[in-house]
């Protein structure tokens, strides 16, 4: 008996059975009985640039989002551009020409002094080096250091015309930032100087006063200007000087070395008096009643007879 594959033709008159591929449709006929002609979708046709609407300029500024009275302008700016393949090239022309630096400035090669003053009154570049001033926002200050660097700084801007609108927003930027600058590094010698205090509190114990006392007497023998320089001295890692626990312990051991008095009378201009006039007062109220009812006065009369003995072992 004679199986039929089910993938055989079981058309009459085809006696050899043959297969017909199941996996390709008949291509489809239209009523003139020719196939469609395929259109590559991926390509405009050749007249598309040529057909475009006469808005098409109106329609290019409003989908990249100009609006108000910045549209008109950019319209009137595609109204020199005859059509779009002509607009792509300018673009890439440009584009190519910001990469290799070449793009003009409109100001000539070698200008006259009358070219160049038009061109400047024109870019907003002031006319001589003193048109250029600071427009300073709220809480910036211009020192007289500041002064003598702008000095300096704006006759190069002027050189390369740089606008006052740009110089006036880097001089606002830097002072900012410095001023930004300043406050961490107030932040941080706060942070700092109770860091040291409580460093020295633990070192020192019962004599932190005594010892505060003494860099204090000693720091006073400086002369004023040199005073002022040592109290704001910092360190390499920009800490500040006296708020560092190492230095401050070898301070309070100097002093007591130099002025073995200035513990206990850091602000004396002649310590060996000083001491000898407190002696006698605080001698004479011995065994009375405000004597024993204040004990710091004992504490205090044997500090001084301490830092005494101390300036007569020196001579």
């Amino acid at each position: 008996m004679f199986l039929k594959h089910r993938y055989m033709d079981d058309t009459p008159g085809d006696a050899g059975g043959a297969a017909v591929d199941q996996g390709t449709p008949p291509a489809t006929v239209d009523q003139g009985g020719a196939p469609p002609a395929t259109v590559d979708q991926g390509t405009p046709p050749a007249n598309f640039f040529q057909n475009l609407p006469e808005t098409w300029r109106q329609d290019l500024v409003t989908a990249a989002g100009y609006e108000g009275d910045e549209a008109p302008k950019r319209i009137a700016q595609l109204e020199r551009v005859s059509d779009l393949p002509v607009f792509a090239k300018n673009y890439f022309n440009a584009q190519d020409r910001i990469r290799k630096g070449e793009m003009s400035t409109g100001l000539p090669d070698n200008p006259t002094a009358d070219q160049l003053a038009e061109w400047r009154s024109t870019h907003g570049v002031p006319l001589d080096v003193v048109g250029y001033k600071a427009d300073l926002g709220d809480g910036l200050v211009l020192s007289e250091g500041d002064d003598r660097i702008l000095g300096d700084v704006y006759p190069i801007a002027h050189k390369h015309n740089i606008p006052s609108s740009a110089m006036n927003e880097i001089v606002n930027a830097v002072l900012t930032a410095r001023q930004r600058e300043a406050q961490g590094l107030e932040d941080k010698d706060g942070i700092d100087k109770q860091s040291a205090e409580k460093a020295v509190r633990d070192a020192w114990g019962s004599d932190t006063v005594g010892n505060t006392n003494a860099i204090a007497g000693l720091v006073n023998t400086l002369p004023e200007k040199t005073k002022e320089v040592f109290l704001n001295a910092r360190m390499s890692d920009g800490r500040a000087v006296f708020n560092d626990p190492g230095f401050l312990v070898a301070m309070a051991d100097w002093a007591r070395r130099l002025n073995p008095a200035g513990t206990v009378v850091p602000d004396s201009v002649n310590p060996v008096q000083t001491i000898a006039d407190e002696l006698k007062q605080l001698k004479s109220q011995m065994g009375t009643k405000e004597w024993f009812d204040d004990p710091s006065k004992a504490e205090r009369y044997q500090a001084l007879l301490v830092a005494k003995e101390q300036m007569e072992a020196q001579g």
